[in-house]
């Protein structure tokens, strides 16, 4: 039950909205890369307009060619149309990511006084240690300080990391769902879930 649960939390990570437009945001970018590299490199471009002309059946003058290259070169002046299936390649890293969750440590914990909201993007992930350089990338779900929640209910949460774990059911102070809510609000796209209309 563990393992399908961990798959059903990396599927849910990756289909989120965010994941997907993050995942085409980087296609636009490594696309808008390949035009510039490619506009700098004189056989580069060369080959590109030759295999243009080929596939159009006609000549660019130079003119053209230049305003090609400057188009290239100035990414800001077109925009890339991601297919939607493109956004799907997020979903490649479904599977490592339930291997991680299901390796770390799980404890499910109760707000008495107080309720869990979710979101469209319900997957929370926060550091529990202070990171040695906030530059530099925080290890991601791999990292020993990695905190990973999850709401399973109004009253009850999916608490995941690689230090401890509790059994039964441990009380949730005021604070922790108060944080675990903003958290929620933070990662939303445009959906907060509450039981209170």
């Amino acid at each position: 039950m563990k393992a399908d649960f961990s798959t059903f939390l990396a599927i849910m990570y990756f289909r989120t909205t965010a994941m997907r437009k993050m995942s085409a945001e980087l296609y636009a970018d490594m696309i808008a890369l390949q035009a510039h590299v490619t506009a700098t490199d004189d056989r580069a471009f060369e080959a590109s307009i030759r295999n243009f002309e080929k596939e159009e059946g006609r000549k660019l003058s130079i003119d053209q060619k230049n305003k090609a290259r400057e188009q290239l070169l100035n990414s800001s002046g077109y925009s890339v149309d991601v297919p939607k299936e493109q956004t799907l390649i997020a979903m490649e890293g479904a599977d490592k990511l339930a291997k991680l969750l299901f390796e770390m440590k799980w404890s499910v914990g109760q707000a008495n006084n107080h309720f869990f909201i979710t979101s469209d993007n319900p997957i929370s992930r926060r550091m529990t240690i202070k990171v040695k350089n906030p530059l530099f990338h925080d290890g991601g779900f791999q990292h020993k300080g990695i905190e990973v929640t999850f709401p399973l209910s109004p009253k009850r949460i999916l608490i995941m990391n690689w230090k401890t774990s509790f059994d039964g059911i441990l009380e949730i102070p005021r604070d922790y769902v108060y944080a675990e809510n903003e958290q929620q609000a933070t990662n939303s796209d445009t959906c907060l879930y509450s039981h209170v209309k």
